[in-house]
């Protein structure tokens, strides 16, 4: 008998528009936002030195997801390495610095059409439009969505947080039309000889692009 695969599932709690105030990541409403807990790709346990979650608000304009981890060291980017000048972008950011990632999109398990964005510890983003629905994947690193990102970090809680504001526009819909999207939550931690590799879903490979491994993230509201 074959064996249904069950996915995890994340609350994406809504919040009125303009309700996270002047600092998004320091508001009181990420306390009733249920944390998930990223795990090594494969579904093991992280050790306390890189423990990482992850949680998710969003509005009529916005989809907010904010990443609290840990950490032992931090790798960053070089100084001067450049920032597309267009965009902001900092190209090839994974492999220059620790990152987290957020891969989302609707119905993106089975049309596994879907938005990638980074964040690295100082700020420096990068945002990818992806289709994987035919035999090779395609990657648009042109593509921009408008994403605000914020980060920083905290030295003496050995922690480090990143804001992601998402507009809906990049995804060409919002959870007014669709209430269940999938996605998945990343971090690389560390130079990329001997990373942490680490999921909230996990995808049993080092190997992030793959949307079939994609949880639910549920949008709660009216």
């Amino acid at each position: 008998m074959e064996k249904t695969q069950v996915f995890k599932a994340l609350s994406c709690m809504r919040v009125r528009e303009g309700g996270l105030g002047s600092e998004p990541a320091r508001s009181g409403l990420w306390a009733g936002a249920p944390p998930a807990e990223l795990s090594y790709y494969d579904g093991s346990t992280l050790p306390a030195g890189i423990e990482t979650s992850v949680r998710c608000l969003w509005d009529t304009e916005f989809l907010y997801v904010l990443f609290r981890g840990m950490y032992e060291e931090l790798r960053l980017a070089p100084p001067g390495t450049p920032r597309d000048p267009a965009t902001g972008k900092t190209p090839l950011l994974w492999q220059l610095s620790d990152v987290f990632e957020v891969f989302a999109g609707p119905r993106a398990r089975d049309l596994r059409i879907y938005r990638e964005f980074q964040a690295s510890p100082d700020g420096r983003f990068i945002d990818v439009a992806l289709d994987a629905s035919g035999e090779r994947r395609i990657a648009d690193f042109s593509w921009h969505s408008g994403v605000q990102v914020h980060s920083s970090v905290h030295g003496e809680e050995s922690l480090w947080e990143s804001l992601f504001i998402i507009p809906w526009e990049a995804f060409s819909s919002s959870p007014l039309k669709e209430r269940r999207w999938q996605g998945n939550f990343y971090r690389v931690s560390g130079c990329p000889e001997n990373a942490a590799y680490c999921a909230w879903s996990s995808v049993g490979k080092i190997d992030f692009h793959q949307p079939g491994f994609f949880g639910d993230l549920l949008f709660d509201g009216d």
